[in-house]
């Protein structure tokens, strides 16, 4: 028992904590792509029968040569079979797609919550939302109406209950689809709705292992390597390189956004903000008292 709540509590809770770190992105994909290229690159070319006719001319003409390639290349072969190729290229394809969809489905959710419904966001992902205020009673109200329904008792058996939660699913999905109000809509109170972003955040295993084993490489590979077993995985390596190169590229250029930002925030504080909330003080004050003291000591030995 305590080996199991060791092991569930070990567990990870998102699929970011088994990822791999990024480095190691380059070489998995560099990997996977050798193992393709070795099972389906002619590094063995099978020997062909003898012709038994013989031939008049030789091969003078181009139509000749383009006739010989034709007969040479069924003997042009990789390692492995029809079926472990197009298995192995199906494998890769759907693990770099797997990939794909988890990297650009990836966001980030920001409230703006001094940002009013009726003051659109200029943004695609952007769009209005209940207030946090305004809709934490009706969620209380949905939830206790939830609630009230569960404790009523249902008589019905299985098969009915299988029909009444498929019917209610479908009634979900055609409200979604026809019925869902647009992003950019400003239908409804919009005083009591604030506006929401929607940020792209891709993790970073993720980002490098797509730049560098897209889900056009396999596909790439299992057309072009018997033809050109050598040209393929240059063009994949120019392929990965450039994006490679326009994905840092850009991670770094939003990281110096960011720093900018920081950096003109900083000097507007300590321009304006500080010199008013810091500003030096001296305090001036003038008193009076009866007493003579020392002033009229003198004035007496005067006269």
């Amino acid at each position: 028992m305590n080996l199991i709540d060791s092991a569930l509590f070990n567990m990870p809770t998102s699929v970011e904590e088994v990822l791999p770190p990024a480095r190691f992105a380059n070489p998995i994909a560099l990997g996977l792509g050798t193992i393709q290229w070795l099972l389906l690159a002619p590094l063995s070319t099978g020997q062909t029968e003898d012709s038994t006719i013989l031939r008049s001319a030789p091969y003078n003409r181009v139509e000749d040569r383009w006739g010989r390639y034709d007969q040479e290349k069924p003997a042009r072969r990789g390692i492995a079979g029809t079926r472990l190729a197009v298995t192995v290229t199906f494998l890769l394809f759907a693990l770099s797609v797997a990939n794909a969809g988890w990297l650009f489905t990836r966001y980030r959710t920001y409230d703006m919550l001094l940002r009013s419904g009726n003051d659109p966001v200029p943004s695609v992902n952007a769009s209005p939302i209940p207030s946090p205020t305004k809709s934490g009673t009706v969620a209380g109200e949905k939830q206790e109406r939830a609630t009230t329904e569960a404790d009523t008792p249902r008589d019905e058996t299985f098969a009915a209950k299988c029909a009444r939660i498929a019917l209610r699913s479908l009634v979900v999905f055609l409200k979604w689809s026809y019925f869902r109000q647009p992003a950019t809509s400003a239908r409804g109170n919009q005083s009591d709705r604030i506006q929401s972003l929607r940020v792209w955040d891709p993790p970073d295993f993720c980002l490098a292992f797509f730049c560098a084993f897209p889900p056009s490489t396999p596909i790439i590979a299992f057309l072009l390597t018997t033809l050109h077993p050598f040209i393929t995985p240059l063009l994949h390596l120019a392929s990965a390189f450039l994006l490679s190169h326009l994905a840092a590229s850009f991670v770094q250029l939003v990281k110096d956004r960011m720093i900018l930002s920081a950096e003109v925030m900083r000097e507007y504080d300590t321009r304006f903000v500080h010199k008013r909330i810091f500003t030096p003080m001296t305090d001036r004050g003038v008193g009076t008292t009866s007493d003579r003291g020392l002033l009229g000591y003198v004035l007496d030995n005067q006269e």
